[in-house]
């Protein structure tokens, strides 16, 4: 009996052959989609994971409360974690981390730039789960000089060599001896390292200030271990009066300390000062509701063609009832039908998801792997919902269709009418559904691609055309920044050069504090600041609204001078910028006072997420970090390369290394790119399988008015009557569902709209753009069928059937 069941099967399937390839595979493209981004979420979810006391580790931050609103700092104070193993035995382990940043690594003979040096305590072996594979994990960190390689780095520095007790060179000033070999970090750590060096080693000299204080913050972590049945709540109501008590006048009194578990870091946590650019919470719901709606079209569509095919077939029921065929026997027959088509099609789709997988890693950014152990219930589940799928599609045909009489089955019209009245509004509102899901992701589409290029083409208040970022990593290198700034200005094609700590956007950081009245005056609030040159207004273009720009004319500018933004402004309660010429004030770095002598025109120093926030600049050339050049448009390759042979000239230590500022504006959306890139690859994929389902709904729609399209045409319609009166129900489908669409799409993108600081208004004409594209897809979808019936001649319209 199975065999044929089977067999049946088999022969309907071949017999129509469109709509069966249309089922399956509109339903694996939609089971392939959820499989990839489900196994991406799972992936994002266990980040952290695997170190093995996961939930007692905490990562302790800082909130700051300021008039201007609450701001949260990832990194705390060098003397922070000292005082804390002092005073709360709470804490089981602490262990600070220092994240150089890039730098120039020699061993072995190879000068290599690294992005991944860190200076790490000795517990950080104790705390974190990372595999010692050479070495003391107690002691590879103790001693000062001491530095300990990941397998990959020791390979490939030393290639088979043995690197314990090697030598690795820092920024050619510091010298390290290999003491360990840890196992490379998991994709899955919310960050990355190559090298850890032992934090004895973190001083006024690697810093390049006495790091001793309470009010700076320059990427220094502290993570914590806690016992098992510590109450962490209670632990930081202790905390709350800690900062306060050590920083006294260095710091704004409305700080505290609180715990972040290690588990949401990365999908929870958008602090400043972060290690590492985290994943957001509302990305992962963003990408998962994209999975679920592409999911809910397949199956929309393979109900619908289901039991759409299903009407077609009330004389095979009658005749197989007069041949003795019990109902049982028709219900597993139409059964196992639907469930065999539902199985070819998750088959289909675990072969797409290995087919497709390096194409959807590159999309995301992300390294995925699939395998059954680690995706048993995204399988699972896609395979429980194949069933349950298959039995929705199925149950129509197994149970209405198997209770007609045969007498009125082999009659054919009467129970036509009844067999498909049902089903045919069952049909109506899934096509609605499917549509609107459609323009939905239509609208969401174009409102990212809108935002991205409002933020990327947005007027940052500098002049980022054409500038060239060219690090200045030595004390050596930064004391002739002056030669070197001259020495470029010979080149014909360098319009400007400009040294500072940090160009208008870019990776140095600075905060401290701005004490209005001195320090005791409670009206301090945070700021950024920035060390720059005399020229820095005037090669970037910063408009300058009251007072002058720094003088070398005037030595009282060195380092008693302030220029202000307008956010700094603000903040001291003024709103005339000449208000805030000559009035002295105190930057909490060193205690140093000055004078405001000038106030610039808000600019973007960070990306469009955050709104600007007070910023003060002052002349301090000990602090110019970086070298900016404006370049001439023409020969850009062959200015580089001039600009590579004079830098070696200088700096034969430091090979030649830059960034184009508009590079590193790009790099601030990165995730955002990915995000769109992926929202537009499936929403396409949902529309093209709402595309085919509607292209089979429509070929049975004209299937099933041969007769009447051929009596129309004997009687006079044209082409263009039967291609009407074949579209406008579909028509008004679309149309309905662009009605249910449109006020669920705003209500979802105003949401996504809220994380930047600055947007785009959502404008009316995107949702009716939106519309118009489904209305589109649909008319050429249902056009195809309808011309093609529309085209037949009616005498063979006419004998049909």
């Amino acid at each position: 009996m199975l065999k044929n069941y089977l067999k049946i099967a088999l022969r309907n399937s071949l017999r129509h052959k469109g709509f069966t390839a249309i089922n399956i595979v509109g339903l694996a493209l939609g089971m392939t989609c959820f499989l990839l981004i489900m196994r991406h979420i799972q992936q994002e979810l266990k980040y952290d994971a695997f170190h093995e006391r996961a939930d007692r580790i905490y990562r302790i931050a800082v909130e700051s409360k300021n008039p201007a609103g609450n701001r949260f700092n990832a990194s705390t104070p060098y003397p922070a974690a000292p005082a804390l193993r002092l005073e709360y035995p709470e804490f089981v382990k602490l262990a600070r981390i220092f994240f150089y940043g890039e730098s120039l690594i020699e061993a072995n003979g190879k000068k290599i730039y690294e992005n991944r040096f860190v200076f790490a305590e000795p517990e950080f072996f104790e705390i974190f789960s990372f595999p010692l594979l050479r070495g003391n994990a107690l002691t590879a960190l103790a001693q000062p000089h001491s530095i300990v390689l990941t397998a990959s780095t020791a390979r490939k520095y030393f290639g088979d060599e043995d690197p314990m007790g090697k030598a690795v060179r820092l920024d050619a000033r510091f010298d390290f001896a290999v003491t360990g070999i840890v196992a490379d970090p998991p994709a899955t750590s919310h960050f990355d390292f190559d090298f850890l060096a032992s934090f004895a080693n973190v001083n006024t000299e690697v810093v390049g200030f006495n790091p001793e204080q309470w009010g700076a913050f320059f990427g220094i972590y502290t993570y914590a271990l806690l016992s098992p049945q510590e109450n962490v709540a209670r632990l930081e109501e202790r905390l709350a009066p800690f900062y306060d008590k050590h920083a006294k006048d260095q710091s704004n009194k409305s700080r505290r300390l609180f715990l972040q578990p290690l588990r949401k870091i990365h999908l929870h946590s958008q602090y400043e000062v972060e290690i590492e650019p985290n994943n957001s919470i509302t990305n992962l719901v963003v990408l998962g509701t994209l999975a679920l709606l592409v999911l809910l079209i397949a199956c929309i569509n393979f109900i619908n063609l289901s039991t759409a095919r299903a009407t077609r077939r009330a004389k095979e029921v009658g005749l197989r009832k007069v041949l003795g065929a019990e109902r049982h026997q028709l219900v597993k027959q139409f059964l196992g039908e639907s469930l065999l088509h539902c199985a070819v099609a998750l088959a289909l789709s675990f072969g797409l998801v290995e087919l497709l997988l390096p194409k959807f890693s590159d999309l995301i950014g992300k390294s995925i792997d699939f395998s059954f152990e680690k995706n048993a219930l995204a399988i699972l589940s896609i395979g429980g919902l194949a069933l349950l799928v298959g039995v929705a599609a199925g149950i129509y045909p197994a149970f209405v269709l198997s209770a007609f009489q045969p007498a009125e089955s082999l009659k054919g019209i009467k129970t036509g009418r009844r067999a498909g009245k049902g089903a045919f509004a069952l049909r109506r509102i899934l096509v609605v559904a499917q549509f609107a899901i459609s323009v939905v992701l239509i609208a969401s589409t174009l409102i990212i691609r809108e935002q991205l290029r409002f933020v990327k083409q947005a007027d940052l208040g500098f002049d980022r055309e054409l500038a060239l970022v060219i690090p200045l990593r030595d004390a050596s290198v930064r004391k002739n920044y002056q030669v070197i700034k001259n020495e470029f200005l010979k080149n014909p094609k360098v319009r400007a050069a400009i040294a500072c700590f940090a160009a208008p956007v870019g990776r140095n950081e600075f905060g401290s504090m701005l004490f209005p009245r001195g320090r005791a005056d409670e009206q301090r609030f945070d700021i950024r600041l920035n060390f720059v040159d005399h020229n820095f207004l005037e090669g970037f273009g910063l408009k300058l609204l009251a007072g002058r720009n720094f003088s070398p004319q005037i030595s009282t500018d060195a380092m008693q001078a302030f220029i202000i933004n307008e956010a700094a402004l603000k903040q001291l309660g003024l709103r005339d910028p000449e208000e805030a010429i000559g009035k002295k004030v105190t930057i909490g770095v060193n205690d140093i006072e000055g004078t405001i002598i000038g106030v610039i025109k808000d600019f973007h120093h960070q990306s469009m997420h955050e709104a600007i926030s007070p910023e003060v600049i002052m002349y301090w050339p000990r602090w110019f970090y970086e070298i900016s050049l404006k370049i001439a448009p023409q020969d850009i390759s062959g200015t580089l390369a001039s600009l590579e042979k004079t830098w070696q000239q200088l700096v034969p230590e430091f090979p030649f290394q830059y960034q184009f500022l508009d590079d590193y504006v790009a790099s601030l959306y990165l995730a955002e790119e990915k995000s769109a890139k992926a929202v537009e690859t499936f929403s396409a994929l949902a529309i093209c399988i709402a595309g085919l389902g509607l292209f089979g709904l429509a070929a049975f729609a004209a299937e099933q008015r041969t007769k009447e399209v051929g009596v129309r045409k004997v009687l006079g319609a044209t082409v263009t009557n039967v291609i009407g009166l074949l579209s406008k129900d579909f028509v008004k489908l679309v149309l309905l569902a662009n009605i249910i669409a449109w006020p669920i799409g705003y209500f979802a993108m105003n949401r996504w709209l809220q994380n930047f600081a600055y947007r785009i208004d959502l404008s009316w004409w995107v949702f009716a753009l939106a519309g118009g594209l489904a209305l589109l897809i649909a008319l050429l979808t249902v056009s195809t069928q309808a011309i093609k019936a529309a085209l037949a001649n009616p005498v063979e319209a006419l004998r049909y059937e």
